[in-house]
């Protein structure tokens, strides 16, 4: 243009003979009337998905405020355990301690009760000795034990915390899911938006492809509702009519096709 134009043709004068050249916006072509009643379902649906979307967004946070617990408990059981270990050791050697006191001590009172008479002395005196280290063994251990029952408290709460935590993440989670089945209506909620979306565009003349026409035909289907029912019929005749395939093996066998009004009434 600038090589061919004048220098001094005004600028105005350019873009309007630039603006002629732009071929104009074709006009849409209606191919089915909007019922009235179309607008209030769109909008019933796009509640539906919101609230579906909602109850999603509530059940994955609160998933993952479960999944976040557990790491943190996880951490705390992990920084405790060095803590908790040599009071472990000591605790399991006052045990064995108190153990082996125990058996000296029921060693004794056999050997009491099988003892001739002039053994019976000596018998005795291997009991109190054996009773004596049971004593002191014993109260080592309460004493190891009231040492370490802090940290131990601590770690048997976060264990106990841990173990109904994951069994939230597992069974209670599966069990919730497919109580509530949050999820199945998000995705239902969102193909019936897609469908009539989809029937919309078609209707007021956008060229829709045909994958996205048989969705729209199926989900219209599966509904199980005469609004959306009747929004299908007109496209599948548009679609017959064109020598369209249309997904009639994918339609459900309980929600027929429409016929025209008529004068036979069913009776």
């Amino acid at each position: 243009i600038l090589a061919a134009d004048r220098a001094d043709t005004p600028a105005t004068t350019v873009r309007r003979d630039l603006t002629a050249t732009i071929p104009p916006t074709p006009t849409l072509q209606p191919r089915c009337t909007v019922p009235d009643w179309f607008p209030e379902l769109h909008r019933e649906a796009r509640a539906a998905l919101a609230d579906a979307r909602e109850r999603v967004d509530a059940q994955v946070a609160d998933e993952a405020r479960i999944d976040q617990r557990i790491e943190q408990v996880d951490e705390h059981l992990d920084a405790i355990a060095p803590i908790c270990a040599p009071y472990d050791r000591a605790i399991a050697r006052a045990n064995a301690d108190l153990d082996t006191a125990r058996q000296r001590r029921g060693a004794a009172e056999r050997d009491l009760a099988t003892s001739k008479r002039r053994h019976r002395r000596a018998a005795r005196h291997q009991i109190a000795l054996a009773t004596e280290q049971v004593a002191t063994a014993t109260a080592h251990l309460d004493e190891v034990t009231g040492q370490a029952q802090p940290h131990l408290d601590t770690r048997s709460r976060l264990r106990s915390e841990r173990h109904d935590l994951r069994r939230q993440a597992t069974t209670d989670r599966q069990l919730y899911r497919a109580f509530f089945g949050h999820h199945d209506r998000l995705h239902a909620a969102e193909r019936s938006v897609d469908a009539l979306d989809t029937w919309w565009n078609w209707a007021v003349g956008r060229n829709i492809s045909t994958d996205q026409l048989h969705d729209a035909i199926t989900t219209l289907h599966k509904k199980g509702r005469h609004e959306y029912a009747a929004l299908a019929e007109p496209l599948l005749d548009w679609m017959d009519q064109r020598g369209i395939a249309t997904p009639h093996h994918g339609l459900d066998p309980a929600v027929p096709r429409l016929e025209p009004p008529g004068l036979d009434i069913g009776l």
